[in-house]
């Protein structure tokens, strides 16, 4: 069992909350898991550059979707990095999950054929809903968040128990987990 998931969202909608209690529940089940943002390797050239975006204002959100658009129209980089740290990923575990971090549509279509030509592994599309999110329109890789078609939604609209029950009922709907959900 390999799955992809691209877990996505509006900013400060609980994403990485979510994929922290999603990566505790699939460790209790043996399950390895990373996570990997496409996102990640420009920040790091930006920040060696001396530039600090680790406000993560919309000035620096901004900064990184140009950037990382660019960069992706260039070479394909980010969808070949996320390419390159799944597969790398699932050829030492038997049984995994990556969580991949994408916000753009085309990349993740991009990634999604990549992986069935290359492994044959379907990629998962998660939105993470909450009503404390951000509505970021200062950049085109926040803007369409909502507007794109998900397999399935993660409400994150109570608290971190509900959302960590949220979660786990994700899981099972998933088909990642066997035994019986506990709700809330």
């Amino acid at each position: 069992m390999k799955k992809v998931i691209v877990v996505n969202g509006r900013p400060r909608a609980g994403k990485d909350t979510a994929i922290a209690f999603m990566q505790g529940i699939l460790q209790e089940h043996r399950i390895a898991s990373i996570q990997f943002s496409s996102i990640d390797p420009v920040r790091d050239v930006v920040q060696r550059l001396g530039i600090d975006v680790s406000a993560k204002t919309p000035a620096d959100r901004a900064l990184l979707a140009e950037i990382g658009s660019s960069v992706e129209k260039h070479s394909g980089y980010r969808s070949k990095a996320c390419l390159t740290e799944a597969l790398r990923f699932f050829a030492s575990h038997s049984k995994a999950v990556v969580f991949l971090h994408i916000r753009e549509p085309a990349m993740i279509e991009t990634v999604a054929a990549g992986l069935d030509r290359m492994a044959k592994i379907d990629l998962i599309s998660v939105l993470v809903e909450s009503e404390r999110a951000e509505h970021v329109t200062s950049n085109a890789a926040d803007m369409g968040v909502e507007g794109l078609s998900y397999n399935a939604k993660l409400s994150n609209h109570g608290s971190l128990p509900l959302l960590e029950a949220n979660c786990r009922c994700l899981l099972h709907t998933l088909g990642l987990l066997n035994d019986e959900p506990r709700l809330l």
